[in-house]
């Protein structure tokens, strides 16, 4: 989800926003505040937080216009009145204490520019967020290479919608997603990831932030392509996107297990046959390539039923089938069809 955009359009995204610095009267309690997790990850980061000296001073996106009001994940506000101030309190952070809201509105001065911007809620706050290019989830899940979810697990996008993740292809249509107004906000705590060949659990977003910087050091780069492989983990069979994945979190060959399928007794070239027609083109992915197909014979040559219940597509997609020929179904995930085809080709 990274934009990659000059400065200016940031303050031109904010040019029907009020511009002020706020007044002290004007600030409610603090919020929480998913965006501020990920701005603080940023700051943190930029200023080598464990080892800065007070002469560091790199340049952010933005900073905050201080005196600022945040609060601590137990509830207890602070108000801080610089930025040395908010530096300190990041030092001291750990998993059972750390800053998790802020009241708003608050101001920011964009980098390069005199004028503050008043940040008045969550969603304003999140634009800010993303169009600094700043590392997001989506963007620290995608770039990922040390340890992988074990489902299912939940996810709250920015529309305020949870999300009940059963599997990798289903996360990987989650970060696919074409409409790049739709990207992870929030995780629902805890959830588990497999790690080194063991399972951790992950309580808070602190404890996922010192994930992902542990990850960042990794050295396993592995292939960007979907062909998962499975293994069994206390009796819980965990999916992999790909063999190096599962390597790189410890596991060989000889511990793969059959992945299994979550459609029908039928394969899918059976249902496709005698239940399903697709409206073409789509798009899947195959072999690490997107390829454009035009009719069912096609399909099913770019499509490998040892690796995947049904083919990759890139979703959304518009099917319909011989029990309802009168109906199409617009399918947002590999989820979604795996249902319609239980309800309607059984």
């Amino acid at each position: 989800m990274k934009k990659l955009k000059h400065l200016v359009i940031l303050l031109l995204a904010f040019s029907t926003v009020f511009q002020s610095c706020t007044s002290s009267d004007d600030v409610a309690d603090p919020q929480k505040s998913t965006a501020l997790r990920i701005f603080l990850k940023e700051m943190k980061s930029a200023y080598n937080i464990t080892g800065r000296t007070s002469n560091d001073d790199p340049e952010m996106c933005f900073e905050f216009v201080y005196p600022l009001t945040l609060a601590y994940n137990d509830g207890t506000s602070v108000v801080v009145a610089d930025e040395n101030e908010l530096l300190s309190i990041l030092e001291n952070e750990t998993s059972e204490l750390f800053i998790d809201g802020i009241s708003f509105p608050f101001d920011i001065l964009v980098s390069g520019s005199t004028v503050p911007v008043t940040i008045g809620d969550e969603e304003a706050f999140w634009e800010a967020i993303e169009s600094c290019d700043m590392d997001t989830y989506d963007d620290s899940i995608s770039e990922n290479d040390c340890f992988t979810f074990v489902y299912p697990f939940s996810l709250v996008t920015n529309n305020n919608q949870t999300v009940v993740i059963t599997s990798e292809s289903a996360l990987l249509d989650i970060l696919d997603d074409s409409n790049d107004d739709n990207y992870i906000v929030d995780f629902v705590y805890p959830f588990s990831v497999l790690i080194n060949n063991e399972t951790v659990q992950v309580n808070n977003a602190y404890e996922f932030e010192e994930l992902i910087e542990d990850c960042s050091s990794s050295n396993c780069p592995c292939p960007d392509i979907y062909a998962p492989v499975c293994v069994n983990v206390g009796g819980e069979t965990i999916e992999f996107p790909n063999a190096c994945t599962a390597e790189c979190a410890g596991f060989t060959a000889a511990d793969f297990v059959d992945c299994g399928s979550n459609s029908n007794d039928d394969d899918f070239e059976d249902v496709l046959e005698s239940c399903l027609n697709i409206s073409y083109p789509v798009q899947v992915q195959f072999n690490g390539a997107v390829a454009t197909v035009q009719n069912d014979s096609q399909l099913l040559q770019l499509y490998n039923p040892s690796q995947n219940p049904i083919p990759a597509f890139n979703y959304p997609i518009v099917v319909s089938f011989e029990d309802t020929p009168n109906a199409t179904f617009t399918v947002a995930n590999q989820n979604g069809l795996i249902e319609l085809i239980n309800t309607h080709c059984n």
